[in-house]
């Protein structure tokens, strides 16, 4: 019995030391709070195995993909589990169709949820989301689009003072976030797409003749008559 007490002590303990070091080496910004960080590690150790997959996953996370996302006009909720973020990833880069499917197979059931999240978070601009939800809902999305994309743009001034869908505004806030803030390679990678060029954003000069995509500046001033679909609500 003291044999096999032992066994399970060093097995916690590898564990433990494993999670520290993935978990510094993922969020640098943690080594302040290392003592704390390996007490509670003692304590979930012997549940921990769930933790430790999901950790050792992140490298997967990477700004090609991201980028390749946005560059189809998906930008992952930071909200959806690592179980829904990484096939989509990986669908971004060999289907983008199925990286459709699976994003609005999530983002449909998380409808109420981020609805209320953003209620929450910016109280002041409720009653829009209400009115914009409550179309997306009613399948009435040629009003649904224009609300949201005005209230990405309200939302990012407010945080910002710069605005979204200005190139240089949108990279300034997105590089200083990287450069200041974000020394997590999760988060650094999930900001990445903002300096790119998306469809979302793009402007008129970088548009082709062909292209169908979802595009705030044709939607707002009136340039796109067929944007209202489940898919871009």
């Amino acid at each position: 019995m003291a044999r096999q007490t032992d066994s399970h002590h060093k097995r916690n303990h590898t564990i433990v030391e494993h999670f520290a070091d993935l978990l510094l080496t993922r969020f640098p910004r943690l080594e302040k709070d290392i003592e704390t960080i390996n007490q509670t590690l003692q304590a979930i150790a012997p549940h921990a195995v769930l933790i430790l997959e999901w950790l050792e996953k992140q490298p997967e996370i990477d700004r090609e993909s991201l980028t390749k996302l946005a560059e189809i006009g998906w930008f992952p909720d930071l909200g959806m589990p690592l179980d829904n973020l990484l096939p989509v990833m990986q669908a971004a880069n060999e289907d983008p169709i199925q990286a459709e499917t699976i994003a609005i197979d999530f983002l449909r059931a998380r409808v109420d949820a981020i609805e209320s999240e953003l209620a929450q978070s910016y109280p002041k601009r409720s009653h829009l989301f209400r009115d914009a939800f409550e179309a997306h809902r009613e399948g009435k999305y040629n009003l649904s689009i224009p609300v949201l994309l005005a209230q990405c743009d309200g939302i990012f001034w407010e945080a910002s003072t710069k605005i979204l869908f200005r190139k240089k505004d949108r990279e300034t806030v997105a590089c200083d976030y990287i450069r200041k803030v974000a020394s997590e390679e999760f988060m650094e990678a999930m900001w990445t797409p903002l300096t790119i060029s998306a469809p979302l954003w793009i402007s008129q000069r970088e548009r082709s003749e062909s292209f169908d995509g979802l595009n705030r500046h044709q939607v707002i001033h009136g340039e796109s008559v067929d944007y209202g679909t489940q898919t871009n609500s």
